[in-house]
């Protein structure tokens, strides 16, 4: 799904970006920075970025994660969800 892609814009929850509650918008590059995780599918998104250049053929396309950090409540799925239109939105 990410081939052929300019821009990718996951939203998941987030642990160790911001305080619980509070929506963040991170580069890609910041989740594979650091000693890679183990090997295996549930490993997670760290994981799955890195694997990136080797599943996808052609050129990469910029990866930004919306999170969140613990369990959202409405008004946090709202800003995670204007976040998410202004990343995509020309």
């Amino acid at each position: 799904l990410f081939e052929g892609a300019g821009r990718v814009v996951l939203v998941d929850n987030v642990e160790g970006f911001g305080r619980p509650g509070e929506v963040v918008v991170i580069e890609g590059s910041a989740l594979t920075e650091g000693p890679p995780p183990a090997y295996g599918h549930s490993d997670g998104l760290s994981y799955a970025l890195r694997a990136l250049p080797v599943m996808c053929e052609g050129d990469l396309p910029e990866v930004v994660v919306v999170g969140v950090e613990g369990r959202p409540d409405e008004g946090t799925v709202q800003a995670m969800a204007e976040a998410c239109v202004r990343l995509v939105a020309p």
